[in-house]
């Protein structure tokens, strides 16, 4: 599947450009955003309020983070860090391997408690995910409360499909290849994941393509009694 293209007149709203500096000051220092979106795990919520969105997905040690620190410590497999971006065209942006309560298959009454509660307090809260390794992905989307869609794939296999899909995910559904080789099928991947975030948030790829000015988000770390490995 290609993968839709975000509008280059997207803007960052609500950014900090002056943080304070200590030290060499490299990790508050504002810069450009970095594009991500594979093989990792966020989540989106409309806020203007990037603090706000940190505080109520639970995160401790919540600090003045840029881009590349942030995304950096938030790719770290054992750290449980979340780099919460600033407001972008309206969303703010959570994403790392310690995000609280998200792995489906595992976790469900704390993945249904944090999409709930964001959902409740900001109007909506979106949850992506893929992995290359496993051919993993993942999109769920809660409204005011209300779980709309959740959707669930690899190894093959749909491990879980509720709610009725939106239009924007025709044609994801997997179904047998054409291919000489029996027994092997196609589904969504980490592309798709990035179509369905373009068309209900934002396709956080296309950061660092969209001409926004220098900014800085927030880092926090998120208690490890209530995270799960994603895969």
């Amino acid at each position: 599947m290609s993968k839709r293209q975000a509008g280059a007149g997207e803007a960052v709203q609500g950014s900090v450009v002056n943080a304070r500096t200590t030290g060499s000051g490299k990790s508050v220092k504002p810069d450009n955003p970095v594009g991500f979106g594979w093989k990792c795990q966020w989540l989106a919520v409309p806020s203007s309020d990037t603090r706000a969105v940190a505080t109520a997905i639970g995160l401790d040690r919540i600090k003045t983070s840029n881009w590349r620190t942030g995304l950096e410590a938030a790719h770290a497999l054992d750290a449980g860090s979340v780099f919460v971006t600033p407001p972008i065209h309206g969303w703010v942006l959570a994403v790392g391997w310690g995000l609280p309560g998200t792995k489906w298959m595992r976790t469900r009454y704390v993945r249904e408690e944090l999409m709930t509660s964001l959902s409740i307090r900001f109007g909506e809260a979106q949850y992506y995910a893929s992995h290359r390794g496993s051919g993993a992905v993942e999109w769920a989307r809660y409204i005011k409360g209300r779980e709309m869609r959740v959707f669930a794939y690899g190894d093959g296999q749909i491990s879980h499909d509720r709610g009725q899909p939106y239009p924007e995910e025709a044609g994801l559904v997997p179904t047998p290849a054409t291919s000489e080789d029996e027994g092997q099928y196609w589904g969504p991947d980490e592309d798709d994941v990035l179509r369905i975030a373009a068309a209900w948030s934002l396709d956080p790829s296309q950061l660092d393509q969209a001409g926004l000015p220098p900014s800085v988000g927030v880092l926090g770390v998120c208690n490890s009694g209530d995270r799960e490995e994603m895969f």
